[in-house]
Parts: C-alpha cells; sequence; structure tokens
C-alpha cells in the first residue's frame, strides 16, 4: 500500500526516533558496564610525588580493604616536631606496587636489605604501643663507610629513648643511616619503621624485634618517606595508627627527657658491621686516602696544558684537579659539595678508574673521547 508524502514522512521520522534511542540505550549499558571500573583506582596508586596523600594496598597485615589516608599536618606548637627542608633532591613519598602477602616472621637477626617480612608484627603490635619519632633530611654525623645498594656514605644517628613503657619508634632520613637506639630503665622498643630515600639499617634493639625498614634506593615494596607528614602516612599504612610526635633528628637525638643511663640490646651488631667492602672510604675522605696511598696524586700546571683543547665546559683547578696512577675504585659519594666538583686526568697506559664517578669529571687521555661526567655535557 502506498502512503501519502506526508505520512510516509512522519513514518521515517520515527523510525529514526526509535534507531537512535535504541542505540543511546545500548551505550548507557555499555558506560554502566566500564563506568565503575573507570571510576575505581588501581590498588597502588598514588598521589603526585610529594604529597603525603597514599591510596594503599590491602596486603599489608591486617588491613582489610585500600584506605586512603589523608595528609597529615606537623604539629606547630612542638618546635621539636617541625623540620626545615634544606633541600628537595627526591620525592617524600614514593608509591610501591601491591604488597604480596606476608606471613608473621621473628626476624633471627637484623635485616640486611629493604623488606616488609616483619610487617604483620608491626601491625599487630602497632595499635597497642605508643609511637614515637625522629626524621631528618640530613642530621646525623659521617660513618666512613658505605651501606649495601648505596651510593651515598652513610650517617650515624644516636635515638636515646626515655618514655616509660612500651614504644614503637617511627624513623625517617634521606641520607643513608644507621640508627642506634638506646633506651633507658623501664622503656622498651618493641617495633621499629626506619624509611628514607637512601638505605637505612637499625641497630641496637633485640634481634626478636619487628623492623620495617624502607628506602626508595632499596627498591622497596612498603613505599617509603622521609619526612614527618609522609613517615605518618607510612606508620598509618602498616599499622593504622600515627606516632604522637616526630623529633628533628641529629647526630644524638633524645626521645623524652634525658637520663643518667641508656644502653643498647646486648649482642646487637656495631654500624660497622653493616658496612659495604669497597676501596676507600666514601666522598672527601676517601679521595684523601687514595692520595696517601699513591693512587692519586695532585694534578700540576704542566698536566693541565698537556690537557686536549676543547674542554672549555669542563671547570679545571689545581686545587680540586688529581692525576690517576694506577688501578683503582673510586670513591663513592662524590655529589655537590661531597666532592663532585672534583677532576680526575688518566694518563696514557693507566686504566679508567671502576666505580660510579657521581658528579666528578674523568679526563681519559686513552679515549678518542676523554670526557666523562656531568661537565662534560656543559658547553
Amino acid at each position: 500500500m502506498k502512503l501519502p508524502p506526508l505520512c510516509a514522512l512522519s513514518m521515517a521520522l520515527l523510525l529514526s526516533a526509535c534507531s537512535r534511542d535504541q542505540a543511546s540505550d545500548d551505550e548507557a549499558k555499555s558506560f554502566k558496564e566500564w563506568a565503575p571500573r573507570l571510576a575505581t583506582p588501581a590498588p597502588d596508586s598514588t598521589e603526585l610525588p610529594g604529597s603525603p596523600v597514599l591510596t594503599l594496598p590491602a596486603s599489608v597485615g591486617s588491613l582489610a580493604s585500600a584506605t586512603t589516608v589523608p595528609p597529615v599536618a606537623t604539629p606547630t606548637s612542638n618546635p621539636s616536631s617541625t623540620l626545615s627542608r634544606t633541600s628537595t633532591p627526591g620525592p617524600a613519598v614514593g608509591a610501591a606496587p601491591p604488597l604480596a602477602p606476608v606471613k608473621p616472621l621473628l626476624p633471627k637477626a637484623l635485616p640486611t636489605q629493604d623488606n616488609c617480612a616483619a610487617a604483620d608484627l608491626v601491625v599487630q603490635e602497632g595499635k597497642n604501643i605508643r609511637w614515637l619519632g625522629a626524621a631528618s633530611n640530613s642530621g646525623g654525623d659521617p660513618a666512613g663507610f658505605v651501606l649495601p645498594n648505596s651510593k651515598n656514605g652513610a650517617r650515624l644517628v644516636t635515638i636515646r629513648v626515655s618514655e616509660p613503657g612500651r614504644i614503637g619508634l617511627l624513623l625517617g632520613a634521606y641520607d643513608p643511616n644507621v640508627w642506634v637506639i638506646e633506651t633507658a630503665p623501664g622503656t622498651e622498643v618493641v617495633a621499629v619503621v626506619a624509611s628514607g630515600y637512601h638505605t637505612q639499617r637499625v641497630t641496637g634493639i633485640k634481634a626478636s624485634t619487628p623492623v620495617v625498614i624502607t628506602s626508595f634506593e632499596g627498591g622497596s615494596p612498603c613505599g617509603y618517606a622521609y619526612e614527618p607528614a609522609g613517615l605518618q602516612g607510612v606508620l598509618q599504612r602498616l599499622a593504622g595508627v600515627r606516632a604522637e610526635r616526630i623529633e628533628a633528628a641529629k647526630a644524638v637525638t633524645l626521645v623524652g627527657p634525658q637520663v643518667a643511663a641508656y644502653s643498647s640490646a646486648p649482642g646487637a651488631p656495631k654500624p660497622q658491621q653493616f658496612a659495604q667492602k669497597t676501596m676507600f672510604a666514601p666522598e672527601v675522605p676517601g679521595v684523601r686516602q687514595a692520595v696517601a696511598s699513591g693512587h692519586l696524586r695532585a694534578a700540576t700546571q704542566a698536566d693541565l696544558d698537556k690537557l686536549p683543547k676543547g674542554l672549555s665546559g669542563v671547570r679545571l683547578s689545581l686545587n680540586d684537579a688529581f692525576v690517576v696512577q694506577k688501578t683503582m675504585e673510586l670513591p663513592t659519594g662524590l655529589y655537590g659539595g661531597n666532592g663532585g666538583y672534583f677532576v680526575f686526568i688518566v694518563p696514557k697506559g693507566v686504566a679508567r678508574p671502576t666505580g660510579d664517578p657521581g658528579h666528578t669529571t674523568v679526563l681519559d687521555l686513552n679515549s678518542s673521547n676523554p670526557c666523562i661526567g656531568v661537565q662534560c655535557q656543559i658547553r
């Protein structure tokens, strides 16, 4: 049957509208299926680097689901809990991939690498004890050695705790630190969380004390932090609590009033037992050792005059230049003001030093491209 033109037009518009409605329904159904997936963040998602806000995986201890930790403001009423940032060498809070389930474990010895093995025990202890802390960008004395997997010289920080009862310690540092724990009579440290940008180690406590060590340098699966707000986030993630206060860490840091006597646990390792074997001490002292042993000598003007032309980007000074005299390994930690300005000249017939040059410059006269280091990129 042939429809009048007006009826045919109406029918066409009606069919078109039905088609659009069906398409809209299909799109809406598809969106409803996918929207929850798009709106749900991955379990290891985090805010931008440096933010104290963490979205936490559900596999730490007894935490049943991912938990968002709000930013924690450092109290301003207690001057000792506020740290002034002197530099920003790295992000304050690092994200970590989801943790594999861990079994409760009492370590027989202090950890030698970043670990989360004691996380369950920290969670068990964490809600039944007082948590106190200490943190610093660079607050310890040079240790004269390097920790395993670390490029910078280690620092020593002694933490003296006199608060009575069962105490948990939250410790953080940018530098690689060895934290030496000493307690007063009536104080028992029953759990420790030590975190930092570089490798951290803890001693002075019983071997059975649960310790969680995390760092960026160690690739920790627990994340890391080294400033008060970020440290609070790490502790919240592990134990669901916050530290009462965080002191500014220095070579000797008091947590509680000073008392007459402190002691470490019998048989605790000495800090030097954590040292990685190297040819020389780290940083500038290591360069002095290399000169004393004859591996290096101070450069002369004659040495500088023999250098190839075209090194205008390299800052040369007799005060900072050395000539390599025999096979050697460069000291570690030669960055910035810790010897990063040194220039090492390698004469023909002498092997280029091994090791990490850091920020130094190596001028290898055995190579067609003799300049190696940061300064070689400056023109």
